[in-house]
């Protein structure tokens, strides 16, 4: 794919569109719907997983690899999120995180 006007958050993210994803609720909890939007050119974003055990959210995280190689985004709800789910977070290495 070809970015068809590169902007800061193409440059930034290593993306071919400057489109991210929402945090969806359910829609995007497992990897499908985001891996199709990081192999379409932006950034998927899988979504609440402030409430994961840490295990899930590797095993997650792990299937969005094993679906794509783009840039993606782990979405948390602010107020379910633990201090395991974060170090878990950080230690996987997503393109970015975000937080409703």
């Amino acid at each position: 794919m070809h970015t068809l006007r590169a902007t800061r958050f193409t440059t930034r993210y290593g993306v071919d569109h400057p489109v991210a994803s929402a945090g969806m609720a359910f829609a995007s909890m497992t990897p499908e719907l985001p891996a199709a939007v990081s192999k379409a050119g932006g950034i998927g974003s899988l979504a609440n997983v402030g409430f994961f055990p840490p295990a899930l959210l590797e095993q997650m995280v792990g299937g969005m690899r094993a679906l794509t190689n783009r840039p993606f985004n782990i979405n948390f709800i602010a107020c379910f999120v633990e201090p395991a789910i974060m170090d878990m977070a950080v230690a996987l290495k997503s393109s970015s995180v975000s937080f409703d």
